[in-house]
């Protein structure tokens, strides 16, 4: 199990070193509060149609995206954090591969 833990802190260090976590953290830095609330609350009501789908609160969430796309410093940060998650789910993807866990269809 140790060995399994230094891997994944090695993971995480590769991970940090990145260019592209570095433009996360900053713009991450940038986000005011009143921002991210905006920008969470934006992804709770986008999750929330995959079990509750509503034409009202899709047209919401466009309407949310739509706005948090054209302020350049959420749009920077949504972008930031997608390239980021985009990473970590390409790793995930590779261990997966790796220990053939699921075989792609």
């Amino acid at each position: 199990m140790e060995k399994l833990k230094n891997a994944v802190d090695g993971l995480i260090a590769a991970l940090a070193g990145t260019e592209a976590y570095r433009d996360y953290m900053r713009a991450k830095e940038r986000i005011a509060p009143s921002q991210m609330e905006q920008i969470d609350s934006y992804k709770r009501l986008r999750g929330s149609l995959m079990s509750d789908y509503s034409a009202e609160n899709a047209a919401r969430v466009r309407e949310m995206g739509r706005n948090l796309m054209l302020d350049k410093t959420t749009r920077n940060y949504i972008l930031c954090e997608r390239k980021m998650l985009n990473m970590v789910t390409g790793v995930y993807d590779s261990i997966g591969d790796g220990l053939k866990i699921a075989e792609k269809q």
